[in-house]
């Protein structure tokens, strides 16, 4: 083969090789693209647990919105019948996330849970939800701490969340603890019960709970809000192990979460938010809404976009200080509270 036949044979080669290697790149990029799209649809289960009510509001909406769907999540909502059941179960790795008053998070991961827990905890709060006002309800014949003196009075657990809020207020009105004697009794659904049928004659409510004694003919003597300041709430906390595993499906949650807070707080949209509270927390169309209204309109309540206040940070904390036990520093917050997966979503809510 002379020189002119040999460079066209090579020149001949050499384009069908690169023709070959265009359709083979070619090829993985379209595999490349078709896996991350199935990747990408692929829908993440969660399963979560929560106190069911007024607080459980943007988890509701976001259901019910399509909110969960569009981040490819299937959200398993359940009620918890009481704090240390759910606790428990979140640390045994039952559920993945889990909805409470923020101090739970605290006393379970620094020992003072009301529980003496199977494993060593890895807890972490990472994202807010409420503000609490907390009211003192009482029976109609009590018109001052005095009158509750010797009485039996309602809380979820001994030693965690709400307790330390009573005892402090009961501390303020002029009780001891040796005036009073604590019934636990689980969640607010089930005190507001107890308290109707005159189990005891005072407990702390929240939310839509208030308005369902108050309209039932039981008053309020006190609040925690005019007691003690701001007191962060409703928050959410994780195994560390578990959002570390499942970074994106976390950052997704708290996407939908924080989207339905805004159409929460939109007044055009008042009637879906309504109707998702009539639909999960079995509430009459008039209080949900008479709940809602109260839960976005004041110093309290459904906090915008879930961001966690660091003043009722600080009340918690103070008061778990105060009454929890045995002793725990609480000085390093990093050791509860990691919101980079928070700020995550927030970064790419704001680039949408």
């Amino acid at each position: 083969m002379d020189n002119t036949k040999t460079r066209i044979f090579v020149i001949a080669t050499a384009a069908s090789l690169i023709k070959m290697l265009q359709k083979a790149v070619f090829f993985l990029a379209v595999l490349t693209v078709t896996q991350s799209c199935i990747f990408a649809s692929e829908t993440k289960e969660i399963n979560l647990v929560l106190f069911g009510g007024s607080m459980a509001t943007a988890i509701y909406v976001a259901e019910d919105t399509g909110l969960f769907a569009e981040e490819n999540l299937a959200v398993n909502v359940s009620d918890t019948p009481d704090s240390i059941y759910l606790m428990t179960e979140l640390v045994k790795g039952t559920y993945d996330i889990a909805q409470a008053s923020i101090d739970n998070f605290f006393a379970y991961q620094a020992g003072q849970g009301a529980v003496p827990l199977d494993r060593e905890p890895d807890l972490r709060i990472v994202m807010g939800g409420s503000t609490m006002k907390l009211d003192l309800v009482v029976s109609r014949d009590v018109n001052g701490y005095d009158d509750i003196k010797g009485e039996m009075l309602g809380v979820d657990a001994l030693t965690t969340g709400w307790a330390f809020v009573l005892k402090e207020m009961l501390m303020n009105g002029g009780l001891s603890e040796l005036d009073y004697h604590f019934i636990e009794t689980g969640s607010t659904a089930k005190r507001v019960d107890a308290l109707m049928a005159g189990e005891y004659r005072a407990t702390l409510l929240e939310g839509n709970y208030i308005n369902q004694a108050y309209d039932a003919g039981f008053k309020r003597l006190d609040d925690s809000l005019a007691s003690l300041g701001p007191y962060q709430g409703s928050s959410f906390g994780v195994s560390k192990v578990w959002a570390e595993s499942n970074r994106g499906t976390l950052i997704a949650l708290i996407r939908a979460y924080i989207t339905a807070t805004e159409i929460i707080y939109d007044k055009n949209r008042r009637d879906e938010v309504v109707g998702s509270l009539v639909k999960h927390a079995f509430m009459k169309p008039a209080n949900a809404r008479k709940t809602i209204e109260q839960l976005t309109s004041g110093s309290y309540g459904l906090t915008p976009k879930a961001a966690i206040d660091m003043r009722g940070v600080a009340t918690v904390l103070a008061l778990r200080n105060q009454y929890g036990r045995p002793q725990a520093d609480f000085s390093n917050l990093n050791d509860f509270v990691d919101l980079s997966y928070y700020e995550g979503a927030l970064r790419s809510l704001e680039a949408d």
